[in-house]
């Protein structure tokens, strides 16, 4: 039996010979998915009422799409203190340049 999309298990799976031919299908799957390169076709087992139908079910995406893992406590932390101290800085620069001012030190 060639294992692609569109290859059925009929149902009920009972005897040994069915189990048998049920689990080739399922390592055949686990084995195209594994090989499957970026943008290549993802196989699946769809549960229909009358048999397991290997189906396409995707397509392998590529890793750099993945999306970023959510920054953790720590580092959130550390970016509002960057932030807090880049503002500390203004404001202590702005009060200097307004109090230059104020003296009638600045050009």
């Amino acid at each position: 039996m060639e294992i692609k999309p569109g290859a059925k298990i009929p149902k009920p799976v009972i005897t040994q010979e069915e189990c048998d031919a049920y689990s080739a299908v399922v390592e055949a799957i686990t084995a195209h998915n594994a090989a499957a390169t970026v943008g290549e076709a993802l196989w699946s087992m769809d549960d229909q009422p009358e048999a397991y139908v290997v189906v396409e079910a995707g397509t392998q995406p590529d890793p750099a799409d993945a999306p970023k893992p959510t920054p953790t406590l720590e580092e959130r932390l550390a970016t509002v203190e960057s932030a807090q101290a880049d503002a500390d800085a203004l404001n202590v620069d702005q009060a200097y340049r307004l109090t230059l001012l104020e003296l009638g030190i600045t050009e």
